[in-house]
């Protein structure tokens, strides 16, 4: 009987570690789109640039040469997830932070809303790292382009810089 016990025992405190090890991101069925950004920093910092000013020179997504960050097109389907990444070419202690991802469609289009994920603080687009961005179609429109403002400024030495600005796109593919 007490071997019995002692197997429950284990077996709920096993059952509570696994659970409470869970992932709130890693939602069943949801596929995330991971989409991460590379700055130069040192080229950035030694530019002295005005805060706010556009950064496509510095920063890029990964895209084939030629693919300004403009026209950089990241394809979502219905219900995905796009995670924002940033990353530093120049030092890994350096620090990207996103201080806004800004839909500059989002008034305009009528269509999408930015959803914050159930259980997140009404504050979840304003820089959390990595980022996560749920675009829900209210009004099915069909292969839509919507065109993001990413604002970030960088962290060295304890320093943060100006915001700095890209413009990338996604898509929204169609479900036929």
């Amino acid at each position: 009987m007490k071997s019995f016990k002692l197997l429950v025992a284990a077996i709920l405190l096993l059952s509570i570690i696994v659970v409470s090890c869970s992932n709130d991101d890693d939602t069943p069925g949801v596929t995330i789109i991971p989409v991460t950004m590379t700055v130069d920093v040192d080229a950035l910092l030694a530019a002295n640039l005005p805060a706010d000013t556009e950064v496509s020179a510095f920063a890029n997504f990964g895209q084939a040469g030629g693919i300004s960050n403009a026209d950089f097109l990241t394809e979502v389907g219905f219900g995905e997830r796009v995670s924002w990444q940033a990353t530093s070419a120049s030092s890994a202690t350096d620090e990207i932070l996103f201080t806004a991802i800004i839909d500059d469609d989002f008034l305009l289009d009528g269509y999408t809303q930015l959803v914050v994920p159930d259980g997140e603080d009404d504050l979840y687009y304003e820089a959390p790292q990595p980022l996560f961005i749920r675009e829900v179609v209210t009004t099915p429109v069909v292969d839509s382009t919507l065109k993001y403002s990413i604002y970030f400024n960088v962290v060295r030495n304890n320093i943060i810089s100006a915001n700095y600005l890209v413009d990338p796109k996604i898509k929204i593919k169609s479900t036929n």
